[in-house]
């Protein structure tokens, strides 16, 4: 409706503009070309739609109801279907119909739809409230997060990642040394304390038979060359990731100079994966070019046999992994007494650093010393639950820093575990 003036009613110049249809409402600060003309007709019809439901409100304020429901709901209906996860249609769906409802413009088929989409998550989201003692807006918004963005398979699998902590998949398909599922999820509780894995938030724990490669810093335009190729892909965490052996030596060499698998040093090997998202999954790849005979700490260790260093190692793995979670949990003056043990605490043999990994990470990778030290962090934790011995052997300084500062980590739980294995 236009006034005598020939604006529309309930316009506000200072905070809106109109399109050229002159009736297209968007914020003025909003750069046309972010949208097309059908994104901006949305709110055209839905401020009629509130409107005509809500006769009380001015088409003003029908907009600025609309946009308030946006933020509460966190949803864009102008940009509403940029996730790709495979339950995140449903979830956006069911958003939108909240919007719908609280707007009064729910029709009874939507409604029944809403009914029918929501029941399920809603008593979900109270059962995990109930348990925890949790504000039930906020599980939601938990659960939410965790399907749009496909770091939970369903709803089942978003409750059991909040309420009982990681979700672990893929080792019993594993080619190289196979545990259950269930055993690895026994060994991570057994090795961290439940209100630690809850509080530092790890989705969930994944195994598979790919081959993930570090290409380090000054390596970018090679490794964007292998993924020309074919050889390789990038993934979320910078690294490059080959889908068989074969590809994974191909880069190899290709990042290495060397024309024969024999002549690698494989100095780019890395076998897993992490981020700092909450509830970003722990990504665990293949060991089939790594040996346990490769690290000093398993070297003639005789409380596990030969056939079970393989599994040890990749048990290390895990709980290297979940100590980089662990370590952002630490305060600056925890990490300022670790960098000083740094300093302090070395063998003859080796850097400064707890292992030739780290060691690889500083001359290989090229990474600063606030990485080096979260990486000699969690190197030294896997030691201490797979070797306490040769930790407090050659790092005492480290393994008492674990054992009073970390005290949730439980020293040779991987001995603990190869011996009910």
């Amino acid at each position: 409706m236009k006034n005598i003036e020939g604006n529309l009613e309930g316009f506000d110049q200072n905070k809106h503009r109109i399109l050229e249809d002159n009736k297209s409402w968007v914020l003025k600060e909003t750069p046309k070309k972010l949208y097309s003309d059908e994104d901006h007709y949305i709110y055209n019809e839905l401020v009629d739609k509130v409107v005509s439901s809500n006769t009380a409100l001015s088409q003003q304020e029908a907009y600025d109801k609309i946009k308030e429901l946006e933020t509460k709901y966190e949803f864009d209906f102008s940009n509403g279907t940029e996730y790709l996860a495979p339950h995140a249609s449903e979830v956006l769906e069911r958003k939108k119909l909240y919007i719908f409802q609280e707007l009064n413009i729910i029709d009874r088929e939507e409604k029944e739809k809403l009914d029918k989409i929501s029941v399920n998550f809603e008593k979900t989201a109270e059962e995990v409230a109930n348990k925890d003692n949790e504000d039930v807006y906020a599980v939601r918004r938990i659960l939410d997060m965790l399907l749009l963005y496909g770091r939970a398979d369903n709803l089942q699998e978003a409750k059991e990642m909040i309420m009982n902590g990681p979700v672990v998949k893929g080792f019993e398909d594993s080619e190289d040394e196979m545990i259950t599922n269930d055993k690895v999820k026994s060994f991570i509780l057994n090795t961290f304390e439940q209100d630690v894995l809850n509080d530092v938030k790890i989705g969930k724990i994944i195994k598979d038979n790919k081959y993930l490669i570090n290409p380090g810093r000054g390596n970018i335009d090679k490794g964007n060359d292998l993924v020309v190729q074919g050889i390789c892909k990038w993934t979320a965490e910078g690294f490059l990731l080959a889908e068989d052996k074969n590809l994974y030596l191909q880069a190899e060499k290709f990042l290495e100079g060397v024309d024969d698998d024999n002549k690698l040093s494989h100095v780019y090997k890395i076998r897993a994966a992490t981020s700092r998202f909450v509830f970003a999954p722990i990504k665990i790849e293949s060991f089939g070019v790594e040996k346990p005979s490769d690290f000093d700490y398993l070297k003639n260790f005789n409380l596990i046999k030969e056939e079970d260093k393989e599994s040890a190692y990749i048990l290390g793995t895990i709980a290297h992994e979940v100590a980089h979670k662990i370590d952002i949990k630490l305060d600056q003056n925890l990490k300022d007494e670790y960098e000083n043990i740094i300093e302090k605490e070395f063998i003859k043999e080796r850097e400064k650093y707890v292992s030739d990994y780290v060691v690889r990470n500083k001359n290989f990778y090229k990474n600063p010393d606030s990485i080096l030290i979260r990486e000699d962090i969690a190197e030294a934790v896997r030691i201490y639950v797979t070797n306490p011995v040769y930790l407090e052997s050659n790092y005492p300084l480290r393994f008492n820093f674990i054992k009073q500062k970390m005290p949730y980590i439980k020293s040779g739980s991987i001995v603990d575990f190869l011996k009910q294995k």
